[in-house]
């Protein structure tokens, strides 16, 4: 487990160099079929994407062996005005590309099954010379989890459950102001954690409902802090020294519930003429982001530590997504997802400048010829615009958008 840990959070430092946002910082697009259908299928039986999906699903797959997987990349881009108009920014970070996988055995009354997926990324970057430069010019958060989980089969009824085992990166860059002396500072670090997972399928044939918990869980980070005082006065290498720090992360609680209506009453669905309809809800118990405290081995800023204060607020989302099979080997997908944001007036800044919501839309297709199968899924999503005027450190007006395709393979013997 400890070859494990330290695979992982190399993994992450690799996917860390791209630039991925999402609500909050959820990155949910576990899989192309998932993601076309309005994130959401946890009541459809398509693929091994079920791993992290709905792991009571994975004993409805066809008896043996499946494998999973693909990338999707992430194109966001966000703006700045303040509250005069007389100042804007906009986001210069480039698409990220995000890998996912996963594998698992189903012998007909149990299932076991792991992967790798990264559920929680953000990833922006502002101008050197933007407004807000001494709140944050650039930030990336990569969250890599590994789950191992089994599922049973019990008439109608499905469970299934297992660890996920964490691993995260963080970076965070922006420019400080001491006596009229500007200079930059870096954060970075890593760290590890474990959480769990429960899940449970009712399939009564045309009508499905399901529902997958995810517990929160808390990354311990420890890096380093280095301050780029090398064109500043002698003294200030003094007051800022480079030297390591230690950072808790605290992400949330995640229960998805689901109600579907199929046209079909066993399998998933690769029938000329078959269709499906979710409704679904996504609960994130956000309110455990109450603040980011930072603490300086050698003292320095303030006291020796910097508090973060967030305060994000639990939030609900509503999605609706199926399909339509038009051969027995072409579907297409498509769906709405209305997300909240879980970030107060207060906090809103420009690490997650998503203080509205946003409407998002998905279309996609699915081919599968014998055991192989491709997935492509395109989601738009619009930021809805917000503003802060009551942050201390930055007000203003933001809004967003975003586009991310996804490309996904299986294979099943």
């Amino acid at each position: 487990m400890k070859a494990l840990r330290h695979f992982l959070a190399a993994l992450s430092f690799v996917v860390l160099g791209s630039t991925v946002q999402a609500a909050g910082f959820n990155t949910p697009q576990s899989g192309a079929s998932y993601t076309a259908q309005g994130q959401g299928g946890i009541t459809f039986f398509d693929n091994a994407g079920l791993v992290v999906q709905n792991p009571s699903a994975m004993v409805k797959l066809e008896t043996g062996t499946h494998v999973y997987g693909g990338f999707a990349r992430y194109e966001t881009h966000y703006n700045y005005k303040d509250l005069n108009g007389g100042s804007s920014a906009d986001t210069q970070h480039g698409p990220a590309m995000v890998p996912h996988f996963y594998a698992l055995y189903n012998d007909g009354d149990m299932a076991y099954g792991t992967g790798v997926t990264l559920p929680f990324n953000s990833g922006v970057e502002w101008p050197k010379e933007w407004a807000g430069r001494d709140v944050l010019t650039r930030i990336k958060v990569a969250t890599l989890n590994q789950p191992l989980v089994v599922a049973g089969r019990f008439g109608d009824f499905s469970i299934g459950g297992g660890l996920n085992f964490y691993a995260a990166h963080i970076e965070l860059e922006r420019e400080v102001n001491y006596d009229g002396n500007v200079f930059s500072v870096t954060l970075g670090g890593k760290g590890t954690a474990n959480g769990y997972n429960a899940s449970v399928l009712y399939d009564g044939g045309t009508i499905a409902a399901a529902a997958n918990y995810t517990s929160r869980f808390t990354v311990e980070g420890e890096g380093d802090a280095r301050f780029d005082t090398s064109d500043a006065p002698p003294a200030l290498t003094y007051l800022f020294p480079d030297g390591g720090i230690s950072v808790d992360l605290n992400y949330p609680d995640l229960l998805e519930m689901a109600v579907a209506w199929k046209s079909f009453s066993s399998g998933d669905g690769y029938v000329s003429g078959a269709y499906a309809i979710e409704l679904g809800m996504l609960r994130s118990g956000w309110s455990a982001y109450e603040e980011v405290a930072i603490e300086y081995d050698k003292g320095r800023p303030g006291t020796g530590v910097t508090v973060i204060e967030q305060n994000w607020e639990d939030v609900v989302d509503y999605k609706i997504g199926g399909f339509y099979t038009f051969t027995d080997y072409l579907k297409v997908r498509g769906g709405y997802y209305k997300t909240a944001s879980p970030i107060p007036e207060a906090t809103l800044g420009p690490t997650t400048p998503d203080g509205a919501g946003r409407n998002s839309f998905y279309l996609g297709a699915g081919y599968k010829r014998r055991a192989f199968l491709m997935d492509l899924a395109y989601l738009m999503s619009d930021f809805l615009p917000s503003e802060t005027r009551t942050n201390p450190d930055l007000t203003g007006k933001y809004k967003g958008n975003a586009n991310v395709m996804q490309l996904s393979a299986g294979y099943s013997f």
